[in-house]
């Protein structure tokens, strides 16, 4: 008897599974959706490196987070490529490898701005911090610029390729989420 539910449900589990792994459209959405949310984090970074007081630590969280998120989009997109029907995907080639290449690009400008964070940076806020008045030389003082330009060029690479990804949504033909149903009874 317990065979016979054992095969019941590993049936059962065989054919659910099919069904909800070739639906492209919750990956395009969840894609949008770290993207989104990529674009907003880019955002607070710059913001943290125009603070006339700032947290290098705040930063190399975000620098880490936003390295995360673009790679977690990039693999739902690839996820969604991978889902979609062949008359969809020949026509949307193009525009979902636009968009990889636009991710990639925006890794590659995160990766540079944390060298950079770390050979400037760091050493710089270590000597302000270590300096006595009787200290000699100069204090090399980051190239803020320079920064604030990879902080833009992230931040023009997330968001463009967030609005590629909303046309490429317009072409699957994605539908929009609904918010979940109001919960029943009483909360705990």
């Amino acid at each position: 008897m317990q065979i016979r539910q054992a095969v019941l449900l590993a049936t059962m589990v065989s054919f659910a599974r099919p069904a909800l792994a070739q639906e492209p459209g919750l990956h395009q959405l969840q894609t949008e959706a770290l993207l989104a949310f990529a674009e907003h984090e880019v955002k607070v970074l710059g913001a943290a490196f125009s603070a006339a007081q700032f947290d290098i630590e705040l930063m190399e969280r975000m620098i880490e987070e936003i390295t995360r998120t673009v790679d977690a989009a990039k693999r739902s997109l690839d996820r969604t490529s991978d889902l979609l029907p062949e008359d969809i995907a020949k026509g949307a080639a193009k525009d979902v490898k636009a968009v990889r290449e636009l991710l990639v690009r925006a890794e590659a400008e995160v990766a540079t701005l944390k060298k950079e964070t770390e050979a400037q940076v760091k050493p710089y806020l270590q000597k302000l911090e270590s300096e006595d008045e009787e200290s000699e030389g100069e204090i090399a003082v980051p190239d803020w610029d320079a920064l604030k330009d990879h902080v833009g060029w992230i931040y023009l690479d997330v968001s463009d390729a967030r609005k590629s990804v909303g046309k490429l949504s317009k072409l699957a033909k994605t539908p929009a989420l609904k918010p979940p149903a109001k919960p029943k009874g009483k909360r705990g």
